[in-house]
């Protein structure tokens, strides 16, 4: 199965099925995960199918992250407090 690039996802299948019922599934992940299943009979009689999935589900957005400059004032406030209790350690001595 080959994307079209339309924009909506639609996918075609240039060969050709046996006859016989079929199950189809498609699975997307851009740019949004989903899935899609069809079931379609393939045969002399049959008439050609075509399927609509429901639309890709809501996108959670991200949890929010520590900003780094925050990461980065942390850890210069713990770097000093260090240095300062080895100073005063070594003072003590």
């Amino acid at each position: 199965m080959r994307a079209i690039g339309d924009g909506a996802g639609t996918l075609t299948y240039a060969g050709q099925l046996p006859p016989g019922n079929w199950t189809v599934t498609a699975e997307l992940a851009m740019p949004a995960v989903a899935r899609c299943d069809a079931s379609f009979e393939v045969g002399t009689a049959a008439a050609p199918a075509t399927v609509t999935c429901d639309s890709a589900p809501e996108q959670v957005p991200p949890a929010a992250s520590v900003p780094w400059p925050t990461v980065i004032l942390a850890g210069a406030v713990v770097a000093v407090l260090l240095a300062v209790f080895l100073v005063a350690r070594r003072r003590l001595w």
